[in-house]
């Protein structure tokens, strides 16, 4: 098993300027099964981590914090906060047609056990939804300090850093 570690989020510009919420399945291929949905790495994670989030001053977003077994998995970029179709307005909830909606944002990690295996900050800059407005940055001095604070235990494990790779398909069948 690996301990994974990301923060994902957005740009954050202004109040009444702000680019879509971008929510990632993670999923892996199985020969008999197809592709299987691991976990889902929500826009909005409810904690009280800080004001705007993890990830600091000019972006909105969160650290996660998951188990996965050793080998390939796939972050598929969903649309939307990663809710149900309702979600919160003030004091109401309203519809969103965009929930969950697939958008060209694919990529592909190597996840090794016995460690955490960092994946870095994923920051959605700009749109279309797609990979060429995400980049990748390894920040662990800073994901740890909040990564501990969520669980004290990781403290002293191996780190294996690995960037996930922007790809523009699932393989087929499980055939790349």
């Amino acid at each position: 098993m690996a301990i994974v570690i990301t923060t994902h989020g957005r740009v954050d510009t202004s109040l009444f300027d702000n680019l879509p919420f971008v929510s990632y399945e993670v999923a892996h291929i199985d020969p008999v099964h197809g592709l299987v949905s691991d976990e889902f790495l929500k826009a909005e994670d409810v904690r009280l981590a800080g004001a705007t989030g993890d990830m600091g001053t000019g972006k909105y977003g969160f650290l996660h914090m998951f188990e996965l077994k050793e080998g390939k998995y796939y972050l598929i970029g969903r649309r939307g906060r990663g809710y149900d179709s309702l979600v919160p307005a003030g004091p109401v909830y309203v519809y969103s047609y965009s929930s969950n909606a697939e958008t060209d944002i694919l990529m592909e990690v190597e996840i090794k056990g016995g460690a955490i295996n960092y994946l870095g900050e994923i920051l959605l800059t700009g749109e279309p939804l797609s990979n060429e407005n995400v980049t990748i940055e390894d920040l662990w001095d800073r994901d740890r300090a909040t990564a501990e604070k969520m669980n004290p235990s990781i403290a002293g494990l191996p780190v294996h850093r690995v960037t996930p790779a922007m790809i523009d398909t699932l393989p087929q069948d499980g055939v790349e």
